[in-house]
């Protein structure tokens, strides 16, 4: 049983369908991730004494064991500050 070329074309658009929804699905989770990087890096360059913060959120990375057993060395972290009312 041979396919037709109709048919042929149709699989063929189905395929290229399913692979314009991969690469969007894709681009739609890798381009926040991308925008956040570039900021953390132009914010750090700007303000080299202050850790970059957005939302309020402060990234991390542990340069030492002095976290320890908690954080572990060179172990990324995100901090919120947080207010207490006294």
């Amino acid at each position: 049983m041979e396919l037709t070329n109709e048919e042929k074309l149709k699989k063929k658009l189905k395929r290229c369908n399913i692979i314009k929804i991969i690469t969007k699905i894709i681009c739609i989770i890798l381009l926040p991730i991308i925008a956040y990087n570039i900021f953390i890096m132009i914010k750090s360059i700007i303000n080299p004494n202050d850790f970059p913060a957005l939302f309020g959120i402060k990234a991390y990375v542990m340069k030492s064991e002095s976290m320890k057993p908690d954080l572990e060395k060179r172990r990324y972290s995100s901090f919120k500050k947080s207010f207490r009312h006294q």
